[in-house]
């Protein structure tokens, strides 16, 4: 009965929205682009909510990472931002992040791998 509850628990306590869409362990570019999901949806076009990013830097030296939206002016969420090596970062964002027009990212080498789910 108390697991029946926990999971009651945790299911009121989830987002609204459906997650549909993840990006899974995928290289980061080293010039700003948007990435393709693993259900073939364009992170291109289109305003998009992330509620989970995981940041990898495989490399033994520090890099560094960009993520940001498409507006004029754009929203960054990280700017040319410093990762240590060997760290993974977790960004559990909760109930959303949204990144108006499309969600693009870049990183300093190709060692810095990225993991996103959300929904569009």
């Amino acid at each position: 009965m108390k697991y029946a509850l926990a999971l009651l628990t945790l299911l009121i306590a989830a987002p609204a929205f459906a997650v549909d869409f993840t990006v899974s362990g995928q290289g980061i570019p080293t010039s700003a682009a948007s990435p393709n999901s693993d259900q073939g949806k364009s992170l291109s076009a289109g305003s998009t909510l992330a509620t989970l990013i995981v940041i990898a830097n495989t490399s033994n030296s520090t890099q560094t990472v960009t993520i940001n939206d498409c507006q004029t002016t754009p929203f960054y969420l990280f700017k040319a931002y410093p990762i240590p090596a060997l760290t993974t970062w977790i960004l559990n964002l909760g109930q959303g992040l949204r990144f108006v027009g499309c969600l693009q990212w870049s990183a300093s080498a190709t060692s810095v791998m990225g993991t996103i789910s959300g929904a569009q």
